[in-house]
């Protein structure tokens, strides 16, 4: 790091302790741009960047290394847990805008050990409002184990890196995520529990969301309990996989999930739902439950015309993937309630795609589109209990060879007011696949 961005950190650094001590308040980082390592928050103190102020990362890693950091290997070996701005163990603090915490990413790229913008582990009190987030190298949040946090107007424009989801949300407690506006390499919001720690109590609303990977995920790490989620009034553009995707794979308890009011243009899939058996870092595999899972109001456009970045493989099986719910042999989904659901297909799918046959895979990463071209195209079902769904539209772009439903193993289901539509627009119930 240069002597000049050695006396920016000393300078914000000692602005921030000195805060503390003197019991809490405000630092501002003025107007300009400002190059620094690692900033560490402490408790009562809220960081505010005016307007025109930059903070950028160094591109060294070695400048964002601090003592008694919780550090975790990421799937690809990279160690993880820097940040640029961490917070351990605090209480009421933030960070507000109007200013841009700039992450450096393209001076990351292609090395495992990656920076996050923002880091908040085991903090009480968390708001972050009005804020730019840019270029992170690594996640751009990571709220792991926290309680009482507000995100609220936060910007984020990260497209340089792999990994670098908008927002995580790991065993977090009273969390409102709105109004924010997310731009991502990675998923746009996930949730996860890496930890003993359950997620709970979680209201997502009014974002918008464009994403190279998924939009909003529930897993996919999955070790303890999600209860008690909202996602409403967001809009989803652009996401190259899957819009929604609600995923128990480690053992955990999915129990209370409600998605209403949502838009999808221009998504490689609609929804996703999954109890699987990974058991991510577990001697002894098990698989969890999820149950009461409740998704309304939603209209969606799969991709319909193909965006260069997206491989052959993709448009092969991807674009062909339905909306599905799959749980496993003595372990159904559980209590899922579809209403006022509309979905716009590409279609294409081939004769051949109906009697192929389509793998358990318990403990297959779980990504709606590696199953390949399932049986149907609207949505597929294969051990479920208690699927209601009502006044669904399903309707196709290029003619398809397979059946709109295919349900299997799937007790009690209840479908009312489906309306199906062929790729001339013409009305058409013909071709439901069951075996219950």
């Amino acid at each position: 790091m240069s002597s000049v961005a050695l006396e920016l950190l000393g300078n914000f650094q000692a602005r921030i302790d000195a805060c503390h001590e003197a019991g809490g308040g405000e630092v501002l980082i003025p107007p300009g741009r400002h190059l620094t390592g690692c900033l560490m928050l402490r408790s009562n103190v809220h960081l505010r960047l005016a307007p025109g102020a930059v903070l950028v990362g160094t591109p060294d890693i070695a400048d964002y290394h601090r003592k008694n950091v919780p550090l975790f290997t990421d799937a690809v070996g990279g160690e993880r847990g820097h940040a640029l701005v961490l917070a351990n163990d605090a209480c009421n603090i933030g960070i507000s805008g109007p200013g841009v915490l700039d992450g450096n990413g393209l001076a990351f790229v292609g090395q495992q050990h990656r920076p996050m913008l923002l880091r908040f582990v085991r903090c009480q009190g968390v708001k972050v409002r009005d804020v730019c987030l840019k270029d992170s190298a690594a996640w751009v949040q990571h709220y792991l184990d926290c309680e009482d946090v507000l995100i609220d107007g936060v910007t984020v424009n990260s497209l340089h890196c792999s990994n670098n989801d908008g927002i995580n949300l790991d065993g977090c407690r009273r969390v409102t995520v709105s109004n924010c506006r997310i731009e991502s390499k990675d998923d746009g919001i996930t949730l996860k529990t890496t930890t003993l720690a359950a997620c709970r109590d979680i209201v997502i609303t009014n974002c918008s969301i464009s994403s190279e990977c998924n939009g909003i995920k529930i897993g996919t790490e999955s070790k303890s309990a999600f209860r008690n989620i909202s996602v409403t009034n967001c809009v989803l553009h652009g996401v190259r996989l899957c819009g929604i995707e609600i995923l128990s794979v480690d053992g955990a308890e999915i129990d209370t999930v409600n998605v209403s009011n949502v838009t999808m243009d221009r998504v490689g899939g609609a929804f996703f739902v999954r109890l699987g058996c990974r058991g991510l870092n577990e001697t002894l595999h098990h698989p969890g439950r999820v149950r009461n899972v409740s998704i309304t109001n939603v209209v969606a456009t799969i991709f319909d015309d193909m965006p260069e970045e997206i491989s052959p493989w993709e448009v092969a099986h991807g674009a062909r993937s339905p909306s599905s719910i799959m749980g496993l042999p003595g372990h159904p989904v559980e209590k899922v309630y579809l209403a006022n659901i509309s979905i716009h297909h590409i279609g294409t799918g081939l004769e051949e795609d109906c009697v192929r046959p389509v793998e358990e895979k318990p403990a297959e990463y779980p990504q709606w589109e590696r199953w390949g071209p399932l049986p149907a195209w609207g949505i597929y079902l294969r051990h479920t209990r208690r699927v209601i769904g009502r006044d669904l539209q399903f309707s196709l772009q290029n003619a398809d060879a397979r059946p709109w439903l295919h349900a299997e193993d799937a007790e009690d289901l209840v479908l009312e007011g489906t309306h199906v539509y062929d790729e001339n627009g013409r009305e058409n119930r013909k071709g439901q696949s069951h075996n219950l």
